[in-house]
């Protein structure tokens, strides 16, 4: 992500900025999973290092208040939390796929997991109903409400989920198998793992190699033609 980040910076900068003015990448902090060092880490952002935003926040130790920390200096926060507080705050913005448009169960409304839902089953031609969804999270208080989300929308449309767990440990294991199997003994046709970018590539390669042969939703940058035409049917990894 960081290197990510850093590329996405110096486009933005060699486009002139953003109107005129150029981004300063500052530093980058590792709280290592540690919710008194995340604090630490974003009060030494605002009070040391007089930054002007925090982002992406990527950690799975934020909290609301760590976000209302930033809001009473008034500086801006962008990240994965999920909390309905968090999320009402103006000075906090979800990123996709584990944002808060995503994890929040938003009843009667079209959030970006139904329109994936409905993306998906138009792309396949599929009545959601025929579906069979397995959710995978890490585990974390946060992501029980992503993985909640997630399941009721799919429910809500009519689709089948058959797994809906966050057990996957917040270090990658260096062997995903134990973890897949549970998951592939459900008969999934639609695997939704919401993961970071290293952890859903050694899942998903997992999946493929204990014979999942279904659909597969990425949150973290596969091709935007996910669901084109003759690719939805096949595994993307």
């Amino acid at each position: 992500m960081n290197v990510g980040f850093e590329a996405r910076v110096a486009s933005i900068n060699a486009a002139g900025g953003i109107d005129g003015h150029k981004i300063v990448y500052r530093v980058l902090y590792d709280d290592s999973g540690s919710p008194t060092t995340d604090l630490a880490d974003i009060q030494q952002l605002i009070l040391e290092d007089h930054v002007f935003a925090i982002g992406p926040v990527a950690s799975v130790s934020l909290t609301t208040g760590d976000v209302a920390y930033a809001a009473a200096h008034h500086v801006p926060m962008m990240g994965y939390d999920f909390t309905e507080t968090t999320c009402n705050t103006p000075w906090f913005f979800g990123l996709i796929q584990g944002g808060c448009e995503t994890a929040l169960p938003k009843v009667g409304a079209a959030g970006d997991s139904e329109a994936f839902f409905d993306a998906f089953a138009q792309a396949t031609h599929r009545k959601l109903s025929s579906v069979r969804v397995a959710i995978v999270q890490p585990n974390g208080s946060a992501n029980v409400l992503t993985t909640e989300g997630l399941e009721q929308t799919a429910k809500q449309l009519g689709a089948h989920v058959v797994y809906a767990d966050d057990s996957l440990p917040q270090i990658p294991p260096v062997d995903f198998t134990p973890y897949v199997q549970p998951v592939l003994n459900t008969h999934p046709n639609l695997l939704v793992p919401s993961l970071g970018y290293s952890e859903e590539l050694g899942f998903d390669a997992a999946a493929k190699a204990n014979g999942y042969s279904g659909a597969l939703m990425s949150g973290s940058g596969l091709p935007a033609n996910l669901f084109a035409a003759g690719n939805a049917s096949a595994p993307q990894f």
